[in-house]
């Protein structure tokens, strides 16, 4: 029986893997669950914290997401090995972990590219290694995420040869080759000082876009040259070369100024039979993308400039009571500020005496929110090991402000004509959600889901939809004699 369960578990995980195309999601189930709490030591949080996988030696975790599943996205997959017993090494395979800002997006739109390049960087496998000295832990983490995209066609027409005076034959070639890369490291530790544990982590990535669209026109004329007859029902014409006109156009799409780090700090422990945790993290991405057209090798004054530059500031704090074995109970505060501002400065003519316009987008968000959670292990009887339901709940609240500067410049007839617009807006939201989950566990394969508790189903199965669903294999529960 053990062996028909690992065999469906390396088929699912197969199936996830070679299904799987591009999600910014690297949540597992039991995190769904749990409302997206943070109380809970969970392999979720080796993406950016890579000293998280020494809890998590020997296991496989792969999960699904049901919008995934109908868009056909799948991930992410985590895998550790411990190397002794001080030392593990791990592998997680997700996209987007680590950039927050739209970098991409708007690297491969601005740059006609988004009909080519992938929608977000493929799957690229992340490297994690843990060390334990003692009782601290130091961790280090790798990866590059990767988009590339080459392009060549070309087009001829060669027309027959007839009696027109003048004859062209043309081709047109266009080329791409459009890269953007994210290469970065991450580090982490646990150190324990006296009851208190502090756990500082951070990261930071270099990430560069470079684009480019090369288009080439060649018009060649050919001029009647003579007539020559064969017979009276066959005769032949002659063209001589006449003038060539070529055009050669580059679009380039650069990263002039790329810089992308975060940096944090949370410290946990007891209080009587109370652990508690109190964190806070400062995200930074800034760059700024620059678009050049050169028309026959000169460069043209039409331009794109854009700088953008996004902050994100998050803290928590939370409690988990020692109420009974078997029983976890928790209660945790978060909030976040994030500032997103984008500076664009654009000519859209390839005459800067006709028009130049600048826009100045600056959005900023605040949010708090409320989560509990529960969940509680019971063994199982017959069949499977352990049976764990689990539940979480959240409130949160929202503001959101936008400001929008805009500016055009006409320059006609010697003067400059020029226009201005302000936006101002404001929003404040709340939402809930109600998350219900379940794991089972038989041997050292364990499958957690995930439900939206209000979100109904009223198809063909009645009940709460299905958001997510993991795989686990741990083998470090396998007891070697």
């Amino acid at each position: 029986m053990l062996k028909k369960i690992l065999l469906t578990v390396v088929i699912m995980g197969s199936f996830f893997y070679t299904r799987a195309q591009y999600t910014n999601v690297y949540t597992t189930a039991r995190v769904d669950a749990l409302a997206g709490c943070a109380l809970v030591n969970d392999l979720t949080y080796s993406t950016f914290n890579p000293g998280k996988i020494f809890s998590f030696a020997d296991q496989i975790n792969m999960t699904g997401y049901t919008a995934g599943w109908i868009a056909g996205q799948y991930g992410p997959l985590f895998a550790n090995k411990s190397i002794g017993e001080h030392v593990v090494i791990g592998i997680n395979m997700c996209t987007d972990f680590y950039l927050s800002s739209p970098f991409y997006k708007r690297a491969a739109v601005n740059s006609d590219n988004a009909e080519h390049l992938a929608t977000g960087f493929p799957w690229m496998p992340k490297l994690s290694l843990a060390m334990k000295f003692g009782e601290n832990v130091f961790g280090i983490g790798g990866f590059v995420d990767y988009s590339h995209h080459e392009l060549l066609r070309k087009n001829t027409n060669k027309p027959n040869l007839g009696g027109a005076d003048t004859i062209q034959w043309t081709e047109n070639t266009e080329e791409r080759d459009n890269l953007i890369i994210n290469p970065g490291v991450t580090f982490s530790a646990v150190l324990k000082l006296g009851p208190v544990y502090i756990e500082p982590l951070g990261g930071i990535s270099f990430a560069d876009a470079n684009l480019e669209k090369k288009t080439t026109d060649i018009t060649e004329n050919y001029v009647f040259d003579s007539l020559t007859f064969v017979n009276t029902n066959d005769s032949s014409v002659s063209y001589k070369p006449g003038a060539t006109t070529t055009t050669e156009k580059v679009e380039t799409m650069k990263d002039k100024k790329g810089l992308f780090y975060n940096a944090g700090a949370c410290a946990f422990g007891d209080i009587g039979k109370v652990w508690w945790i109190l964190g806070s993290w400062y995200k930074n991405e800034e760059f700024q993308l620059h678009r050049t057209i050169t028309l026959n090798g000169a460069v043209q004054p039409e331009h794109l400039y854009k700088n953008c530059r996004y902050q994100n500031l998050s803290w928590l704090a939370g409690i988990v009571p020692n109420v009974a074995e078997n029983l976890l109970l928790g209660i945790q505060y978060d909030g976040g500020w994030s500032r997103s501002e984008r500076i664009i400065d654009r000519s859209d003519s390839a005459n800067l005496d006709v028009s130049e316009n600048a826009k100045d987008t600056t959005l900023v968000n605040w949010g708090h929110s409320v989560r509990f959670i529960m969940e509680r292990e019971f063994n199982g009887k017959r069949f499977l090991d352990k049976i764990i339901p689990r539940a979480g709940l959240k409130f949160n609240l929202s503001r959101e402000h936008q400001e929008t500067y805009w500016e055009r410049h006409n320059f006609v007839n010697g003067t400059i004509e020029t226009e201005y617009e302000e936006q101002h807006f404001n929003m404040i939201s709340s939402k809930v959600n109600l998350t219900g989950g379940l794991a089972i566990v038989k041997g050292l394969v364990q499958f957690d889901l995930c439900f939206d508790m209000l979100n109904y189903s009223t198809g063909v199965l009645i009940g709460p939809g299905m958001y997510s669903l993991s795989a686990i294999i741990n083998f470090a529960t396998i007891k070697l004699e």
